[in-house]
């Protein structure tokens, strides 16, 4: 298997190759440095987030940190989620408006779609 293009001007290509995989309870810090001034980091990291497990340093992060990462990502996803839409923020507010007494017409300038739809929404709930 070839490797890929954005390799060839990797930092890590024109050294020690063991600086990027320490031993248990060593140190990543100098493999770090070397990826912060690496002109292809991004492409590295790229390819360690796409095979999840890989061990070393890639792209400036340890398998644990990737890790972590990956979580986090996964958390902030699903919390975007489970926020309500627009139009479900809009239908609350205009069912609240009109149970405060507004007129359809009104309520639907106020939250921005028509009054067919503010009929729609009162109808159905």
């Amino acid at each position: 298997m070839m490797p890929a293009d954005w390799t060839l001007d990797a930092v890590c290509a024109q050294v020690d190759p063991e600086i990027f995989f320490p031993e248990k309870g060593g140190s990543p810090a100098e493999a770090k440095r070397l990826c912060g001034n690496c002109p292809v980091l991004a492409q590295c990291q790229e390819a360690a987030f796409a095979v999840p497990g890989t061990i070393g340093v890639w792209g400036g992060t340890t398998r644990k940190e990737r890790e972590l990462i990956v979580q986090a990502r996964i958390k902030a996803s699903e919390a975007k989620r489970r926020q309500p839409t627009r139009m479900v923020v809009s239908r609350r507010r205009a069912l609240a408006l009109l149970a405060q007494g507004q007129d359809p017409m009104t309520v639907a300038s106020i939250v921005g779609v028509t009054d067919r739809t503010i009929h729609r929404w009162k109808a159905a709930a």
